[in-house]
């Protein structure tokens, strides 16, 4: 239409009801890892006492979130069986 303020592009078309079935976003115990070794790096720069053990434990979660799912396994999600 040419008057129409949506683009071409648009999936929604103004109401947006096709965006809210994009998906479920999945964590992986490999996610949350790699997000508490960025919050421990963060944390180590801005201290001066103990920034090399927030360092350490920094890069010691981040090699761990490359075997985490191997060890602990798969996605965080209910069990829908019954």
């Amino acid at each position: 239409m040419p008057g129409s303020v949506a683009s071409q592009d648009d999936p929604c078309e103004g109401d947006c009801a096709a965006a809210t079935n994009l998906g479920r976003m999945r964590l992986s115990i490999s996610t949350l890892l790699v997000a508490l070794a960025i919050i421990l790096f963060i944390i180590a720069t801005l201290t001066e006492e103990h920034s090399f053990d927030f360092l350490a434990f920094g890069l010691a979660v981040f090699a761990a979130s490359f075997v985490a799912e191997d060890v602990v396994g798969g996605y965080f999600r209910r069990d829908t069986r019954t």
